[in-house]
């Protein structure tokens, strides 16, 4: 099950934000059912209602609540790609952690770190999964 850092990260690289509020609604199941809280928000559907709730003006909410689910599938299925993940999501906070020590001084906004070549094979795969989803369910 990736955590809750996994699947902001996962929204600053392909969105430029993170949808953190939207994350913990998807997930607010895990308080009473544990391990299994997936039986509910994790379908097609719900996750876009929840967002379009929490962030009405941004259809880019819409498609985090995809990614999001889709994230805790591939996690699911594959211990590798998570603990890369997870790798990942370490890496980034150091850099966070270290820009905000310079951000501090010089006060200027950078830009988000460049994924790994390893994670943009990882979203071009997320890519043709949201591709077939569309095509399937009639997503946008």
């Amino acid at each position: 099950m990736p955590s809750h850092k996994i699947h902001c990260y996962v929204d600053r690289v392909l969105f430029g934000k993170s949808y953190w509020r939207l994350h913990r609604q998807i997930d607010m199941p895990f308080l009473f059912l544990g391990k299994k809280h997936r039986v509910l928000f994790h379908d097609f559907f719900t996750p876009v209602a929840i967002a379009q709730k929490l962030y009405p003006d941004d259809p880019r909410a819409e498609e985090s609540a995809l990614v999001h689910v889709e994230i805790d599938l591939l996690c699911s299925s594959n211990a590798l790609f998570k603990m890369q993940l997870e790798y990942f999501v370490e890496q980034d906070a150091k850099k966070r952690r270290s820009s905000r020590k310079k951000k501090a001084k010089s006060r200027r906004r950078k830009a988000p770190p460049d994924p790994t070549e390893e994670f943009k094979a990882f979203l071009e795969k997320l890519q043709e999964i949201r591709r077939l989803s569309r095509i399937v369910f009639g997503f946008y």
